[in-house]
C-alpha cells in the first residue's frame, strides 16, 4: 500500500469519534438509560462490628458488639470450635448487644465467633470474626443422661413435631439441633427443663429434608445426643387429614403458642394447658374455625356461643352450662389463667357435634368437625 493510502487511513481513524458521536447522542437521546428498581425495597441491615468474646468460666463465653443498624429483626450468632468446619447458629433477639454462650461450650477448647443482623429480607454482612480460647475445667459435674427416642412428624409444609423421652431429672434446659439434609449447620433451639415435646415452625422450607438431634444440658456439661431422625416437610397445600375425611381438623399443643386448621399453621395469645386432667384454652380458638361466633355479657358473665347449629350458655367460674336447652355440668369451669377465661376443650368440642382426641406422648388435642353430606 503506498503512502497515499496510509494517509488516508490514518485520517478516517482520526475523523471516526467525530463522525460517531451525533450519533451516539441521538441514541442516548432516543434509548435513555432507566433505573429499574429493586423487586424489594427492603433496606439492609447494617452489620454487627467490635465483635468480642470474654471467657467467663471453663464452659461459658461473654459475647458482645455495636449494633449499627435499625432494623433487624434479630441477630444471627455463630460460634465454630477451632478446627471442626461447623458453624453452630444461635438467634438472638433484636436490639441485644450481649449475649453469654453456655450452649455445648467445653473446657480448654478454642471457638470463633461471628455474629450478623437479620432484617426482614436481607441479612447483613458479618461483623469481624474473634477467637477464644476456653480455660481448663476447675471443677467436677454430674453429666445429664441423654434423652432418647426422638421422633419427628410433618405437621404441614412449614411445621413438624418433635418428641422424646425425658431420661433426666437434673437438666437445666434441652438443645434441641437441627440440620437441613444436604448441609454442614445445625441450628440450635433452646427448650425448657421437663419438655418432651416440640413444634417447630422457625425457617422450615416445604417439601425438604431435616434432620433432628437432641442433648439435655446440665449446670456444667451437656449430656450425649439422642438418636439422630429425618423427616420431610410436607408439599405446600398437601392435607394431613386422614383419606375420606371432609371437615375441619384444630390442632393444639399442650404449652405451645402454635397450633394448625387443616394443616395450617396459626398462633395462640394463650397456651393450652392441663387443669385437673383437662385441657383448657379461650374457646374463640375452637368456635372461629368451624365458622361460630361467641358473644360476652359483662353483667351476666356469661358466654354466649353459637356455632354447628347449636346454642352454648356458660358463666365464669359455674360448672353448670346450657347446651340447647338442657343443662349439663362440666368437670373444670370456666376460669381465669394469665388473664384469659379458659375452657375445657373436649366437654365444648363434643357440645358442639367434634370429636376430641387426645395423643399423650405429643401432648397433643385433635378435634374434628366432619361437614354434613349435602
Amino acid at each position: 500500500m503506498n503512502k497515499k493510502y496510509w494517509s488516508l487511513l490514518l485520517v478516517m481513524i482520526w475523523l471516526m469519534p467525530v463522525v460517531l458521536m451525533p450519533f451516539s447522542t441521538a441514541m442516548a437521546a432516543e434509548f435513555p438509560t432507566t433505573v429499574i428498581p429493586p423487586a424489594n425495597d427492603s433496606p439492609r441491615p447494617a452489620a454487627p462490628s467490635n465483635l468480642t468474646a470474654t471467657v467467663q468460666s471453663s464452659t461459658s463465653v461473654l459475647l458482645t458488639w455495636n449494633d449499627n443498624s435499625k432494623n433487624e429483626v434479630e441477630f444471627y450468632l455463630e460460634r465454630q470450635e477451632s478446627g471442626s468446619g461447623e458453624w453452630i447458629t444461635f438467634f438472638i433477639p433484636a436490639n441485644s448487644v450481649t449475649y453469654l454462650d453456655t450452649r455445648f461450650v467445653k473446657p480448654n477448647t478454642t471457638y470463633l465467633y461471628r455474629i450478623c443482623a437479620a432484617g426482614g429480607v436481607y441479612t447483613s454482612d458479618y461483623s469481624n470474626t474473634c477467637t477464644v480460647q476456653t480455660p481448663p475445667e476447675s471443677a467436677a459435674s454430674s453429666k445429664p443422661v441423654a434423652p432418647s427416642n426422638l421422633t419427628a412428624t410433618a405437621q404441614s409444609e412449614n411445621s413438624v413435631l418433635l418428641a422424646w423421652d425425658d431420661n433426666s431429672n437434673d437438666e437445666a434446659e434441652f438443645y434441641l439441633e437441627r440440620q437441613e439434609v444436604g448441609t454442614n449447620e445445625w441450628i440450635t433451639f433452646f427448650i425448657p427443663a421437663n419438655s418432651t415435646t416440640y413444634l417447630d415452625t422457625k425457617y422450615l422450607k416445604a417439601n425438604t429434608s431435616y434432620s433432628y438431634r437432641i442433648s439435655a444440658a446440665g449446670e456444667v456439661y451437656a449430656s450425649d445426643y439422642s438418636n439422630t431422625c429425618t423427616v420431610k416437610t410436607l408439599t405446600e397445600g398437601e392435607n394431613t387429614q386422614p383419606p375420606g375425611f371432609s371437615g375441619t381438623e384444630i390442632m393444639f399443643y399442650i404449652g405451645s403458642t402454635t397450633y394448625s386448621v387443616n394443616g395450617q399453621n396459626k398462633t395462640l395469645d394463650a397456651v393450652p394447658v392441663i387443669q385437673d386432667g383437662k385441657v383448657l384454652l379461650p374457646v374463640r380458638y375452637i368456635i372461629e374455625p368451624l365458622g361460630g361466633t361467641a358473644t360476652w355479657d359483662d353483667g351476666e358473665q356469661m358466654a354466649v356461643i353459637n356455632c354447628n347449629g347449636h346454642v352454648i350458655n356458660m358463666w365464669f367460674g359455674q360448672a353448670n352450662i346450657i347446651v340447647d336447652g338442657l343443662e349439663k355440668s362440666m368437670d373444670v369451669p370456666p376460669t381465669m389463667i394469665n388473664g384469659r377465661t379458659m375452657v375445657q376443650v373436649g366437654f365444648v368440642s363434643e357440645c358442639l357435634g367434634c370429636t376430641a382426641d387426645w395423643t399423650g406422648s405429643l401432648k397433643r388435642v385433635t378435634i374434628k368437625y366432619a361437614s354434613p353430606e349435602i
